[in-house]
């Protein structure tokens, strides 16, 4: 009888084959045995440093003289060239361009961190099959990235094009309500908008439960039927978002519509903005200038970012200076970005550098972090969009990234089904329904 410890890794050299393949045989066994628990530990701790090395790519900034000198390069070598740009289908010398700056991409700190952790979750199944190490190509060869390459191109034709770009990734879109207006109506309201403010805060709490979410959205509901229009906003959220409740576009829409036709311009512009991910632009239109005729500085630049782009409504330059210049005028430090770039770039509007930093001084003093950017660059020769674009490729990049980071599962192994399955189970028992585990083998897309 052969003993597993008899022999080595390297004793198959020198057996027969039939001992050879019951060492196989053997082995195998044993790195099945032991690997699940190896590789659970190193993919949650990959994906705990993938997850914060995403995050600073998504939202970071990113001066690189070099990578927006090889971007103004290959802008160039498109020429004058029509017609879409796809990476497959450039001439060799286009394509080594393409390649020299993802692979220039790749040196950024976090790119490479980032890269890092997910060669090695690929390294750890990889050793679950065999011994030899896998091979860790340059980024720019990794077919699991190729669209890094279409979205350099695309960002090299957007220079070349000179196309405004409005870095509005990261604006908070959520306007305050005016509950000063409320709290001054008497204290019958006041007692029920204190109500209303305990409810928004455990809503707004992570680390509250399911269960007792949901009975702050039944409070919101009584609160509506005692004739308190402002819950009809939060309870929008609330459907929208999924506090307390499954989300649904078709209530969070409802309620959305209570709060704007009371009259609340921060309902007006919510409900705008979910008709327009609907693609009922008429409507949404309709509501953001409800809302921006209320002092809604949102709305405003809402609509002045539409009239300016042309794409889901008729372009309309003037309209839309009128539009960020109120909302700008009303605080909103995304529309005095815009116009200091605007009047920066002098493309759409007769340049004006004196204006246009000082639109970048206020929104700086707010908090833009491309307005300060934009401060910290006066005077120089570049264009705008140039010295933004290493910051928007970071930005690109992190998204892809994250669209590639969902860890592979090693075979016979289905817990992370199993995880997202229990927190499904989890959310309908704390929300008091059936746990329905026998449809737990397809997990709602919506969570």
């Amino acid at each position: 009888m052969i003993s597993q410890d008899s022999y080595s890794l390297q004793s198959p050299q020198v057996m027969c084959p039939l001992v050879k393949q019951h060492f196989f045989v053997l082995h195998l066994a044993r790195l099945k045995s032991r690997e699940p628990s190896r590789y659970q530990q190193v993919r949650d701790t990959a994906m705990e440093a993938m997850s914060r090395l995403i995050g600073k790519m998504k939202t970071g900034l990113c001066d690189s003289p070099v990578i927006a000198e090889q971007m103004d390069r290959l802008s160039q070598m498109f020429g004058n060239a029509e017609g879409r740009k796809v990476y497959g289908y450039l001439k060799k010398p286009v394509k080594a361009q393409v390649d020299a700056i993802v692979d220039e991409l790749a040196k950024l700190p976090e790119v490479a961190a980032c890269y890092e952790e997910w060669n090695r979750l690929r390294d750890e199944v990889e050793r679950y099959y065999k011994d030899t190490p896998r091979e860790h190509r340059p980024l720019s060869r990794q077919k699991e990235f190729r669209a890094i390459k279409n979205m350099v191109v695309r960002e090299a034709e957007n220079l070349r094009l000179g196309v405004f770009t409005f870095e509005d990734e990261d604006m908070k879109d959520e306007v305050e309500e005016k509950e000063e207006a409320v709290l001054r109506e008497g204290d019958s309201r006041r007692e029920r908008w204190e109500i209303y403010q305990h409810a928004k805060e455990i809503l707004s709490e992570p680390e509250i439960t399911e269960a007792e979410k949901a009975e702050q959205v039944q409070t919101l509901e009584r609160l509506w039927e005692g004739g308190f229009p402002a819950a009809a906003h939060q309870l929008g959220k609330c459907w929208r978002d999924g506090l307390g409740v499954f989300p649904d576009d078709e209530q969070a829409e409802l309620w959305f519509r209570h709060g704007a036709e009371a009259g609340y311009d921060f309902s007006q512009y919510a409900l705008g903005r979910l008709l327009e991910t609907q693609g009922r632009m008429v409507e949404a239109i309709t509501w953001y200038e409800k809302a921006a005729a209320q002092g809604n500085p949102a709305a405003a630049s809402r609509l002045g970012k539409l009239c300016l782009q042309g794409e889901l409504v008729s372009k309309d330059v003037p309209k839309a200076l009128e539009y960020l210049t109120a909302s700008a005028g009303q605080g909103s430090p995304f529309a005095q970005y815009i116009l200091g770039k605007l009047y920066l770039m002098g493309k759409e509007v007769e340049q004006d550098r004196e204006k246009a930093y000082r639109w970048f001084e206020m929104a700086a003093e707010q908090g833009n972090p491309y307005a300060r950017f934009f401060l910290e660059h006066a005077g120089e020769s570049q264009s705008p969009h140039l010295l933004l674009t290493a910051t928007r490729l970071l930005h690109q990049l992190g998204q892809i990234f994250q669209d590639n980071s969902v860890p592979p599962v090693l075979p016979g192994s289905q817990r992370t089904d199993r995880k997202l399955r229990r927190k499904i189970r989890q959310k309908k028992i704390a929300l008091g329904q059936k746990p329905d585990d026998q449809g737990e083998q397809s997990p709602s897309p919506t969570l």
